[in-house]
């Protein structure tokens, strides 16, 4: 059973409430629980919140909601407290951790990583990664950068600028995990280079599970301050009009 879990926390550092932000009329969560629900892979949505409006939220545009004021180091961190709350949800073979921040993310890249984990038994987690755009600068350590080796293997990730374009991509915020990588994974406590860098995938790969990185061609924006929602309006713009155009 395939999982897309979606941990949204109301009090983000950098932006608290953004789960409940409106995009175009509608609360950002809103946005990734219907594009999980979209995607083909998927059998089953869940938010894991620390906020009844979230939940609420989350739960008027489809998906169950399971509200834990429960502390957490990661994201995957907060959706094993999921598991044990949730006994669907507990059932899950396959676990994708949708960030609550990716509202343009296509279901198509969902579906992408969970058939990458399905492809390849030696792979423990697929996540996502795309070529940096031309309005985007390496420097900015909002964006995160994938070191990539052989068949598509992370090496590293990190949030300064990489020294070999060819093999550095930007890292999409999506992580499809097999069951029993995730449980080592939230078994294990957080990595110094993990808290350092505040980058959860780190600890996978001190851990020495294998990470393999899909590239992808997405629209996605993750919104970390509220600046980015209008960078997000942008893109919907964009996207309305070249549907209508001839």
């Amino acid at each position: 059973m395939v999982l897309a879990a979606i941990p949204a926390r109301y009090g983000a550092t950098r932006f608290p409430g953004k789960a409940l932000a409106e995009i175009s009329g509608r609360p950002m969560i809103a946005w990734v629980v219907e594009l999980a629900d979209r995607a083909a892979t998927v059998d089953e949505v869940r938010v894991i919140t620390d906020s009844p409006a979230i939940a609420q939220a989350a739960e008027t545009a489809g998906a169950v909601a399971v509200i834990s004021e429960r502390e957490a180091a990661s994201g995957s961190d907060r959706i094993a407290h999921l598991l044990e709350l949730d006994p669907v949800a507990g059932r899950a073979t396959v676990i994708v951790n949708l960030q609550g921040d990716e509202p343009l993310l296509e279901p198509a890249a969902i579906d992408a990583s969970v058939r990458a984990l399905d492809a390849d038994p030696q792979v423990d987690i697929v996540t996502l990664v795309r070529p940096i755009r031309d309005t985007e600068q390496t420097e900015d350590p909002h964006l995160v950068k994938a070191v990539i080796g052989e068949e598509g293997r992370a090496l590293g990730f990190q949030r300064e600028p990489t020294t070999d374009s060819e093999v550095s991509r930007v890292h999409v915020g999506l992580y499809a995990y097999r069951r029993d990588a995730f449980d080592r994974f939230v078994a294990a406590p957080p990595s110094r280079s993990e808290l350092r860098h505040n980058l959860e995938q780190l600890r996978a790969l001190e851990l020495g599970l294998v990470i393999r990185c899909v590239e992808v061609e997405t629209a996605a924006v993750s919104v970390d301050t509220p600046a980015d929602l209008e960078r997000v309006e942008a893109v919907l713009r964009r996207l309305d009009a070249e549907r209508i155009s001839p």
